[in-house]
């Protein structure tokens, strides 16, 4: 009874293959059918496609060449995914290769030998095919690729090879997480583990290396600024990772309120940044602030530094009266004496270079090299002489202009301050 279903299935096929084959009929081919085609050979890849174009049927040949060069790859990986990485029993070992199958398949197709497989090593034979019934025609392309043991052994080592390099690649990267000397490498490393993320086809690694991903991100929250050097109109300062000094190619955006000529510069040699400034107009009761925005990755991070401009700026002020004490002789000014108080703020340390002093009552401004006298915190009366020719005109006023310049005695800068005082002159 069995045996007659079985021959009564054959036979239903058979007819059924008859019937499909009256309805094509071959109308041109590339010439005498071989042997091989519907066969199967050892060491070589046997293969058939249709479609309405020659060259498309052609391509699906290739694709159908390439997969099965893939799948005989991937059926026979020996990954260390599925070894040292991972500890499970026989069964379990076949549904972990079963599991991550396509995703081998498709690292294994990255070869390159499977980029490299060309129709120009096949042999080949096509058909013009026209089918009755559907009245249309398609073409069948049969393709023959040698594909030799020696071949898969090589491309099974090839792949088995590149993994173990991803694995070293991972681990190399771990092992240097704690070394980085540049905020660049951070960026670097982060876009190698990302590469890593998308080959790695097992969830061990993968874990691992989305973990790594994490930890370096997060390296970029950990830098700090540490200050070398504070001084009104130059500020240095350094980044620290890790206890650790590094740099930073991409320069700092800078921002204040109260500074002009802001401008910054990287020193190579020892990874410092450099801010210079004017501060001329800051007062010492300002908040006197310049904030540096650094670039981290896809972080920004903001650094506030303050500048104590005391002692560094003229905080001097000619207060009272202006004293002039002038010796007359026919009708001339031969000498006089100039008196006057000053008021210095905090920190102040100058030294008077020279004074200017412009009077109604004299035809020439009043002018006085002086004997260096120094300008210290507070208030301090001051008295100053010189011999001079000078006019008087009797026009009376009230006001007396003039300027003093000072020299730092801490930067040795000198600064000039213009003062309007009430005078009171005295002709001897």
């Amino acid at each position: 009874m069995k045996v007659s279903l079985f021959r009564i299935v054959l036979m239903l096929l058979c007819i059924t293959s008859i019937a499909v084959n009256a309805q094509e009929k071959v109308v041109e081919n590339s010439g005498k059918k071989p042997k091989w085609i519907g066969t199967t050979m050892p060491e070589t890849i046997i293969v058939t496609a249709d479609a309405p174009d020659m060259m498309e049927a052609r391509n699906k040949c290739m694709e159908l060449v390439k997969q099965e060069i893939v799948n005989s790859v991937a059926v026979n990986i020996n990954s260390s995914s599925f070894s040292s990485k991972t500890q499970t029993s026989f069964n379990e070992h076949h549904a972990l290769k079963t599991e991550y199958s396509s995703e081998i398949k498709t690292i294994a197709a990255r070869l390159p030998f499977i980029s490299g497989i060309s129709v120009s090593d096949a042999e080949t034979y096509w058909e013009r095919i026209y089918v009755k019934k559907e009245k249309k025609y398609f073409y069948r392309f049969h393709l023959k690729y040698p594909y030799p043991e020696i071949t898969k052994k090589k491309l099974i080592f090839e792949f088995e090879k590149n993994d173990e390099e991803k694995s070293l690649q991972l681990e190399k990267l771990k092992s240097e997480y704690n070394n980085v000397n540049s905020v660049e490498e951070i960026g670097s490393r982060i876009v190698e583990l990302r590469a890593l993320a998308e080959y790695f086809f097992d969830d061990v690694r993968k874990s691992e290396t989305a973990l790594l991903i994490k930890q370096y991100n997060e390296l970029y929250s950990q830098i700090t600024v540490q200050t070398l050097n504070n001084t009104p109109g130059e500020y240095s300062c350094v980044l620290i990772l890790q206890d650790k000094v590094i740099s930073c190619s991409k320069l700092p955006l800078l921002k204040s309120d109260y500074v002009t000529n802001l401008s910054v510069s990287r020193n190579v040699s020892d990874k410092s940044f450099t801010v210079k400034y004017d501060y001329k107009g800051c007062e010492p009761d300002d908040p006197n602030t310049v904030e540096m925005v650094f670039h981290l990755g896809n972080k920004k991070m903001k650094h506030e530094f303050r500048f104590d401009i005391s002692g560094y700026t003229a905080d001097i002020k000619v207060t009272g009266f202006v004293n002039v004490f002038a010796k007359q002789k026919d009708e001339e000014i031969w000498g006089y004496e100039v008196e006057m108080n000053l008021l210095a703020g905090g920190g102040s340390d100058f030294s008077i270079n020279e004074m200017s002093l412009q009077l109604n009552e004299f035809n020439n401004p009043i002018t006085i090299v002086s004997n260096r006298d120094t300008v210290k915190q507070g208030k301090g009366h001051f008295k100053f002489s010189a011999i001079s020719e000078n006019q008087l005109t009797y026009k009376k006023g009230n006001l007396a202009k003039g300027y003093i310049k000072l020299k730092n005695n801490k930067t040795g800068n000198v600064e000039t301050i213009e003062f309007t005082r009430p005078y009171k002159l005295t002709v001897n």
